[in-house]
């Protein structure tokens, strides 16, 4: 039940509030343990800079997913109007022909099922 409510960008500001709070104690706890402010503006610059890199990273990240969940439904609004064919290849079956297979068999069964009632008609004659 939890996860149908829970998106990625929830996932992430769960993630950066917990890595502040640690960041906060571990400052703290630097401090408390050196009494040094430099120490401890060291290890908030490697914060950021890690932060930085990760925020970056995600955006990367979502980008190409965003990317790839758009050509595959490009790829199958295609298939399924019959724009694009999927040739098998020697033996190998990918999930491109496995989909365009499935297709073609529901086209298959559309169309028997709308001359099914003609076929009847003249068997019953």
């Amino acid at each position: 039940m939890i996860s149908k409510k829970l998106s990625l960008n929830k996932v992430c500001i769960i993630l950066a509030t917990t890595i502040l709070l640690l960041s906060v104690v571990m400052f703290s706890v630097l401090y408390i343990l050196t009494k040094e402010m430099s120490v401890v503006f060291c290890s908030m610059a490697f914060c950021l800079l890690f932060l930085l890199c990760v925020t970056v990273f995600v955006i990367l990240i979502r980008q190409k997913l965003t990317l790839f969940s758009e050509m595959l439904c490009c790829t199958l609004d295609e298939m399924m109007n019959g724009k694009i064919d999927i040739s098998q290849v020697a033996e190998e079956e990918n999930l491109f022909y496995k989909i365009n297979h499935r297709l073609a068999f529901m086209r298959l069964c559309r169309k028997a099922k709308t001359a099914l009632p003609v076929n009847e008609l003249t068997y019953r004659s």
